[in-house]
């Protein structure tokens, strides 16, 4: 299993949550110091946080912050598409702006949270019951869905808001 040698590889221990932070659009990058709280809420929920993207690119900067502020296990860059799926699919929890990584958490239904800023989630959200959608100037997240609903900006979603969240999902709830 190229999971199991992945995990073991690495040092991951379960339960442990993604944190996949980048996107292929800048304007759908959420603060990395906030990431950075996000990951440390998870460490003291009990989680072993994985962060996983390109690492290169437009996700280099916030990389660099998260990893400097948080403990996690970094695996950006070090992924093929195959093994992200594979690893997602055996988390716990995932949290992530609109991307193909949150996608593919909602195809293994793993519990999610997902940051939704200029992008509708009307269109992309993901569609099973253990996931929370966030969106700009929000607390809780968004049950009804408006395919008409105006984007805002990614900073105006609260690290207290995805924290909530995660715990949340993490209990089980």
């Amino acid at each position: 299993d190229s999971v199991a040698a992945l995990v073991s590889r690495t040092g991951i221990r379960a339960p442990f949550a993604i944190l996949h932070p980048g996107t292929a659009r800048r304007e759908k990058f959420w603060p990395a110091d906030r990431w950075g709280e996000v990951a440390a809420a998870l460490r003291q929920m009990g989680a072993t946080v994985v962060m996983t993207g390109t690492g290169t690119g437009l996700e280099a900067e916030d990389v660099a912050v998260i990893r400097a502020q948080a403990e996690v296990v970094d695996l950006t860059g070090q992924l093929r598409l195959s093994e992200l799926a594979a690893l997602i699919s055996q988390a716990r929890l995932a949290l992530g702006v609109d991307s193909m990584a949150m996608h593919l958490a909602a195809l293994s239904r793993v519990p999610q949270v997902v940051l939704f800023g200029p992008t509708n989630p009307f269109h992309w959200r993901p569609l099973h019951a253990r996931a929370a959608v966030l969106c700009p100037g929000q607390e809780e997240p968004v049950t009804q869905f408006d395919p008409r609903r105006r984007g805002g900006a990614m900073e105006d979603i609260s690290a207290r808001a995805v924290i909530a969240s995660a715990r949340r999902l993490w209990a089980g709830d």
